[in-house]
């Protein structure tokens, strides 16, 4: 049976970002990413920070090399520090198996368009996470972090490797799949602000629902990188997601469909035809799990997510 966790307080549980500084307000989304609560008390709100949906304004030209530079060192209790490196590298580099852009990693931050941050999360399990959202990246003050992923010094390699792919994910363009206008997910509103904190950024990450009007989407992928793993007493009615430490299908998919190869570098699936012919068929006017903005929100430019 699923219930409240009688300890879990409004007040121990609190998802505030209201002090959190931001060079540019509308640059910021805050992602919650994998929600466990039992970890969020306490978790300081790192600098700067984005969230699956693919905004259309904010996504980079098919073919882009955008290069990556990793700003400082994680301490990690049993995870040495090279290797947390190479834990957040096979990240991007998921994506670009799967999506025409390149993410080479430097060494000089000043010829780095993302540029990384290692923050440690008081919660030694937890990891959380924060990039600018696509495009806006370029915005940011040169040097300045445009991701920072907050990481505890026992966390484990997949929370790590998950947390990361989702953030990449907000580096590419994409928002979060509970927000698609497809989502079946109906809130427990009062649960979750007792939970999470009557706050912008609590009505951001879980509430704010995507128009059609807005958005050309595909159908909800439960499983994708983009979403949360809600708690079920957050939802009124029950709703499955299994997002997992791996791009899903419609994830890779969706990938392609946006930043396409050309036409005789990549085979194509028999899944990714159908998707293909569902958004053909669809455009503009559906219900997806990789919504596209077309109109940016006043968050849309950067977003945090919340700590496993």
């Amino acid at each position: 049976m699923c219930q409240i966790d009688p300890n879990v307080t409004p007040s121990a549980v609190n998802f505030d970002n209201d002090n959190l500084e931001r060079a540019n307000p509308d640059a910021v989304d805050i992602d919650m990413g994998f929600v466990d609560i039992n970890h969020v008390a306490g978790l300081p709100r790192p600098p700067q920070a984005f969230a699956l949906c693919l905004s259309k304004s904010l996504r980079w030209e098919a073919g882009a090399v955008i290069p990556i530079t990793i700003l400082n060192t994680h301490q990690h209790s049993t995870i040495p520090p090279s290797m947390v490196n190479q834990i957040v590298k096979r990240a991007a580099k998921n994506w670009e198996v799967h999506a025409n852009i390149t993410f080479p990693f430097v060494q000089d931050p000043e010829s780095a368009v993302i540029r990384i941050e290692y923050a440690t999360s008081p919660d030694p399990s937890s990891v959380a996470g924060l990039s600018f959202i696509g495009t806006t990246a370029t915005t940011q003050t040169e040097g300045e972090p445009t991701m920072t992923l907050t990481i505890g010094c026992d966390a484990n390699e997949r929370d790590i490797h998950s947390v990361a792919l989702h953030e990449f994910g907000h580096a590419l363009g994409m928002m979060h799949e509970h927000a698609s206008p497809a989502s079946p997910i109906k809130w427990d509103v009062p649960v979750v602000i007792a939970c999470c904190g009557d706050t912008a950024s609590t009505r951001d990450n879980y509430l704010r629902r995507e128009t059609p009007n807005d958005t050309e989407f595909s159908p909800f992928d439960p499983k994708s990188i983009m979403i949360y793993n809600i708690p079920c007493f957050f939802m009124r009615d029950q709703v499955e997601t299994d997002r997992g430490s791996i791009l899903s299908t419609t994830d890779k998919e969706w990938a392609r469909i946006f930043y396409p190869f050309k036409e005789s570098s990549r085979p194509k699936s028999s899944h990714g035809q159908r998707l293909r012919r569902t958004f053909a068929a669809i455009r503009g006017n559906t219900l997806s799990a990789l919504s596209i903005k077309t109109l940016v929100p006043t968050y849309s430019k950067r977003h945090e997510d919340s700590p496993l």
